[in-house]
């Protein structure tokens, strides 16, 4: 994930547990709200 100059990695699970996809979220600088909001 990419965003800005900030390069997160994210495991390429089928299912990402919730804790570590609040981590990946978190460090690359975003609310959960912001999150879901650029799933859609």
């Amino acid at each position: 994930m990419v965003r800005e100059q900030t390069v997160v990695p994210v495991p390429r699970h089928e299912e990402i547990k919730r804790g570590t996809l609040m981590a990946v979220i978190i460090e690359a600088g975003l609310t959960k709200e912001e999150f879901l909001r650029l799933l859609r």
